[in-house]
């Protein structure tokens, strides 16, 4: 996995177990994800292109 798989995950509510829910915590706790997670959260740039819903 990597990060955008665990966001998805995490946003749909998907449950791991073993290894692959430590993994997820592990990405979901890390300062550097969290940061950037943050940041993406006051992005105001929108590609018309590609935004669901926009045409």
């Amino acid at each position: 996995m990597f990060a955008p798989v665990v966001f998805r995950f995490n946003t749909y509510g998907v449950s791991c177990d073993s290894v692959a829910g430590e993994y997820m915590n592990m990405v979901l706790n890390d300062p550097d994800v969290k940061r950037w997670y943050e940041a993406a959260k006051d992005e105001e740039a929108v590609i018309e292109k590609v935004e669901v819903g926009i045409v």
